[in-house]
């Protein structure tokens, strides 16, 4: 069995009832449409690395300052240090699923909603946009992860969790600092000495940005708006969010260019733009926790990377990376079977320029 153009369908679910009449279909989903976080974090923001195997090998070098000291006139004073290098490496891991359409799969069937002939055709073209799907919603809880913990996204599989922060900066992430929005002290200030923060990790770390970005759970949002509206300073814009106009290339959100419907607002006093996300995707747990909010530069590539290996096949071992492989196999009675694959590690290379917020006191 031959299918003309299977790659083209590749890439551009019914149940097993019989030809009747039908009326207005139905559908639903089970998950929810997300992409802010690759938007505002992937796409342009992000260095992809396409390498031959599944190392990631990169140097780091932190410069140090020393200042002169006193010392006796026909001294010397102290002698001054080298910046000592290291070289750090990182493995990623693989991850993919299988799909098949069986001749059983179009045997007397319809197509959803109509009377027409089910083909093998019109099973590809829905399970590899179904598959096209899982791949965005995989790249979402990545950058998530990133976010919200600094480790990367393995999705229950053998890959070796790595924790940025203690590798790169040898200590774990500092604890969420508490913003108290009820009101009882100065938020702003609160705020700037963490824009402050923000700053001088990203000047530490050669990090160039251009606008600072509080993404925010529903509770912290909400409140936060709450004390911008009281002081009689707010200016929500609840049309869409366009972030483009952030200095974020359009290429990060496709050919929409940068629209997403959500809530968001710029402080009138620092500067700094607060986005609501709640979306969860599969279990019913936000991406982003209500109750918390994460500090980030926005409109840099020197922070988030992706490093993709080769696939483990003869014929693509110590090849140039591809983002993700799709192979086909047909068969006359076994009909029609996809598998994909991608090898990939997420990584923060700037660990230190993510600030978490919490609303609630330890």
């Amino acid at each position: 069995m031959t299918i003309q153009s299977l790659d083209k369908a590749v890439r551009s679910g019914t149940n097993s009832f019989e030809f009747i009449d039908v009326t207005s279909p139905t559908q639903r989903q089970s998950h929810a449409e997300v992409g802010l976080l690759t938007a505002m974090l992937g796409g342009g923001q992000v260095a992809n690395f396409y390498n031959t195997d599944d190392k990631f090998v990169y140097d780091d070098m932190v410069s140090t300052i020393q200042l002169p000291t006193g010392k006796a006139s026909d001294g010397y004073g102290n002698d001054l240090q080298k910046d000592k290098p290291r070289e750090l490496m990182f493995r990623g891991g693989s991850y993919g699923f299988r799909w098949n359409v069986s001749p059983h799969d179009v045997k007397s069937k319809r197509k959803f909603g109509s009377n027409e002939k089910m083909t093998v055709e019109d099973h590809v073209v829905a399970l590899s946009e179904k598959a096209d799907k899982a791949w965005a919603l995989f790249t979402e809880l990545s950058y998530a992860q990133l976010l919200t913990t600094d480790t990367n996204y393995v999705a229950g599989g053998p890959a070796k969790v790595y924790d940025y922060h203690n590798t790169i900066e040898g200590s774990s992430r500092p604890a969420a600092a508490f913003m108290d929005l009820d009101n009882t002290t100065d938020v702003w200030l609160a705020e700037q000495a963490q824009l402050d923060k923000l700053q001088e990790a990203c000047e530490k770390n050669g990090v160039s940005y251009t606008t600072p970005v509080f993404i925010c759970g529903s509770s912290y949002f909400d409140k936060r708006y709450t004390l911008e509206v009281n002081e009689g300073i707010a200016r929500e814009i609840r049309g869409p969010l366009d972030l483009a106009s952030m200095a974020i290339p359009r290429d990060s959100f496709g050919v929409e260019g940068g629209i997403f419907r959500r809530r968001y607002f710029e402080s009138e006093r620092t500067g700094a733009v607060f986005i609501r996300s709640s979306e969860s995707i599969l279990s019913g747990t936000p991406l982003i926790p209500a109750d918390k909010a994460y500090l980030v530069p926005v409109g840099t590539s020197e922070m988030f990377a992706r490093a993709f290996a080769p696939k483990t096949d003869m014929r693509y071992v110590n090849t140039t990376a591809l983002e993700r492989y799709v192979g086909v196999e047909e068969h006359n009675e076994r009909g029609i079977t996809v598998q994909e694959e991608q090898n990939v590690l997420y990584l923060n290379r700037k660990p230190a320029c993510i600030i978490a917020l919490d609303e609630a006191a330890s």
